[in-house]
């Protein structure tokens, strides 16, 4: 059997059009919880590993080209509201 064929994976676009691919075996992984427990605590250094963890490094990076404005910059406020947005597709998706 084809490994990449038996990993399943929630498919989603955000809001704003970011298409994503999460493995569902990335949201079994406490160091991941940590990181969550961290942001929700105020610790919002913490959204890269969470991005990371959750997209991979390489969906992360496009989702930060997704968020860069017109100026160059990426908001935190914007990858957050990505951030929130990806879990609220996978929670409806589990659904």
């Amino acid at each position: 059997m084809d490994e990449k064929a038996s990993v399943k994976v929630w498919n989603g676009t955000t809001d704003t059009g970011f298409d994503f691919t999460v493995e569902q075996s990335a949201a079994d992984d406490y160091e991941l919880l940590e990181d969550l427990q961290a942001l929700d605590q105020g610790r919002a250094e913490r959204v890269p590993a969470i991005l990371n963890a959750l997209l991979g490094k390489e969906q992360a990076k496009r989702l930060k080209e997704h968020c860069r404005d017109e100026n160059g910059k990426v908001a935190l406020t914007a990858m957050c509201k990505e951030l929130d947005n990806i879990f609220s597709s996978i929670n409806a998706l589990k659904n």
